[in-house]
């Protein structure tokens, strides 16, 4: 199946706008250079975009069509960039690696917010407060159950008969 030179162009188009959003963030790290922290990150998002640029404009002026490899190249300089421009405002590799995994892990398991049981009678669920109240009693009652019973005090012998008079 054939694709015609416009769906290459629409998708191709897209890209672009990266490639706008890119050269926007060193517009205004240029002109803000506060907000830059870590400058080699920046000149490397800034070589990226300028081979981007490169490739597009000789892809352009050497192929009729859009070149599949240029197109491929030009999709990883974006990321590239992306991520160095986005290290340079101070943020470190790993930093970013750890904050990509907790969003992933939030992601996977739907947030983290706290499953709250609304009873089916109408009743109004508990607040914060008694929800505490009763896990501390329940933690107190577990304690308690988990504690041996002391063993009651022997009792003294009764003596039989009358004291024993000297």
């Amino acid at each position: 199946m054939r694709r015609g030179r416009t769906a290459g162009v629409v998708s191709f188009a897209r890209m672009q706008g990266v490639t706008t959003a890119l050269v926007a963030f060193i517009f205004a790290g240029v002109v803000w250079p506060h907000l830059i922290k870590h400058k080699v990150q920046f000149y490397v998002g800034f070589i990226c975009v300028v081979f981007i640029i490169l490739l597009d404009s000789f892809g352009r002026m050497f192929f009729d069509k859009e070149s599949v490899v240029i197109y491929g190249i030009t999709g990883l300089l974006q990321v590239l960039a992306l991520v160095a421009l986005v290290l340079s405002g101070g943020m470190t590799a790993r930093e970013l690696s750890g904050e990509m995994l907790n969003t992933i892990d939030v992601v996977r398991r739907g947030g983290q917010k706290e499953t709250i049981i609304v009873p089916l009678r109408g009743e109004q669920p508990k607040s914060k407060a008694q929800r505490d109240i009763a896990a501390e009693e329940a933690a107190l009652d577990a304690a308690e159950a988990a504690r041996p019973a002391a063993a009651p005090a022997p009792q003294k012998a009764k003596q039989q008969g009358s004291i024993p008079m000297e």
